[in-house]
């Protein structure tokens, strides 16, 4: 087949004719539309600094960790359990039900 130099070798129909895929480019796909806006902001735009996960988020004092980085990670930062002064954890004491004035907060008393 005699191609005429002029004509533009790149057009779709020309492609078609000698049995090739001309370039998908403006199709409008499910990655492009799905990757079409911006995500500078909101959930969508913030992600786990060590596995990338987008659930379960720790932004206080710019952790940025999912939680269960967190939990493996917490040791290496220095995140303790806070103790009360019986040596239980702040979430144990008070659960004494049968006691009305046990408090569910730690009363620390002033130094004197």
């Amino acid at each position: 087949m005699w191609i005429n130099p002029s004509r533009n070798l790149n057009h779709p129909a020309t492609l078609r004719a000698f049995g090739l895929q001309p370039p998908n480019n403006d199709t409008m796909s499910h990655e492009s539309v799905w990757n079409s806006r911006p995500r500078n902001y909101g959930k969508g735009s913030r992600s786990c600094r060590v596995c990338k996960h987008k659930a379960g988020l720790i932004r206080k004092y710019d952790l940025n960790l999912c939680r269960q980085c967190f939990r493996e990670k917490a040791k290496d930062i220095g995140f303790n359990k806070a103790l009360a002064q019986d040596d239980q954890p702040l979430a144990q004491v008070g659960m004494n039900t049968t006691d009305p004035t046990a408090s569910t907060v730690p009363i620390n008393d002033p130094p004197s």
